[in-house]
Formats: structure tokens, sequence, C-alpha cells
């Protein structure tokens, strides 16, 4: 049986990751049963040290909106760091589209 869920958009924010330009659409709801919050996004990031994309989960619920934006700030800066740190220069082509936008 599929459990029914409302979530509220609570706000949109824009995060641009070092030197490229693609922003990344950052979706902060909030869980109208369980008050938690969780971040959706609208891209990946794939950098050549990555073995999968990095998506914010849907599923990663925090109880303020700076842990849930920190959260998906921290991994999409650290994939990137990691590259850079590794020697690869920047490229737009690292951030991919994704349907994550609305939240599931």
């Amino acid at each position: 049986m599929t459990q029914t869920r409302i979530k509220t958009l609570i706000s949109t924010h824009r995060l641009y990751i070092g030197d490229l330009q693609t922003p990344v659409t950052l979706q902060l709801w909030r869980d109208q049963e369980t008050d938690w919050l969780s971040v959706s996004t609208d891209r990946a990031i794939l950098t050549p040290e990555q073995r999968n994309g990095y998506v914010a989960e849907p599923s990663g619920y925090h109880q303020t909106p700076e842990a849930a934006l920190k959260s998906v700030v921290d991994g999409f800066e650290s994939c990137y760091l990691h590259a850079v740190e590794a020697g690869h220069t920047p490229e737009e082509s690292w951030l991919n589209p994704t349907t994550v936008i609305a939240s599931k």
C-alpha cells in the first residue's frame, strides 16, 4: 500500500559551484506530517573522480533549513573540490540535468 504524503515547497535557491557557470537549482521542502525538511535538485554532478553522479537524495531529512541546504551544498562542493585537487580543470559537462527537482 502506498503512503500519501504532502510536502510544501519552502524555498528555491541557486547554487554556483566553484568556476562552473551553470547553476544548480535547490528546492527546500517541508513534510506536512513529520515537519522534517528535504532538498531536491535539478542537476547532478559527475566529475572524472567519481564512479556515480552525486544527487541530493529527497529521502535525506533534516530538522532545520540550514542543515538541509548545507548537506546538499557540502556534497556538491566535495565532489567538485576532489576533482580540482586531483588536477582536473572544471567543466560545465560535470553538471547533468536530473528529474529530481520535484521532491518524492
